[in-house]
């Protein structure tokens, strides 16, 4: 799910997250016994939310050094392409 929060300084703060859901069968029907949220990523990073709170990725990188990777792997790739 995507949910966003619009502060009074009119910045956002972007939340990506899932549900985890429990389901049990009591008298022959499904019921929903018990639905936790799951967060996945959020943009930015807002220094009140713990970093631990996003348990179910553990290693989660910050964005920055995911960006730094992608540099690394684009020059890369652009000096592989120089001898085409």
């Amino acid at each position: 799910m995507y949910a966003f929060h619009r502060f009074p300084d009119d910045s956002t703060w972007h939340l990506w997250a899932r549900n985890t859901d429990r389901l049990r069968r009591i008298d022959g029907t499904w019921l929903l016994t018990e639905r936790v949220l799951v967060p996945i990523d959020a943009q930015p990073d807002w220094d009140l939310i713990d970093s631990a709170w996003f348990r179910s990725h553990p290693g989660r990188q910050s964005h920055d050094d995911l960006r730094s990777q992608l540099d690394v792997a684009y020059r890369s790739l652009a000096q592989d392409g120089e001898g085409m």
